[in-house]
């Protein structure tokens, strides 16, 4: 569990799932192959839209799923 803080006031607390770490490797595998269709974010566990950026833009959040 990892706790990113915004302001005094507001923090937001991700608990790093074994469905997340597999969803974040699956994304990477499918990233390199040449003309492949990529993974479909729709179904992707880290697709948590936090005021226009998702779980897996975050580098704290990446980092810990890189572990």
């Amino acid at each position: 569990m990892m706790e990113l803080k915004y302001s005094d006031n507001v923090k937001l607390v991700v608990n790093i799932t074994e469905e997340m770490k597999q969803d974040y490797r699956d994304c990477g595998e499918c990233a390199c192959v040449p003309g492949g269709d990529g993974k479909d974010c729709d179904g992707c566990s880290l697709n948590v839209d936090i005021g226009g950026v998702t779980l897996c833009e975050m580098l704290p959040v990446t980092e810990k799923l890189e572990e």
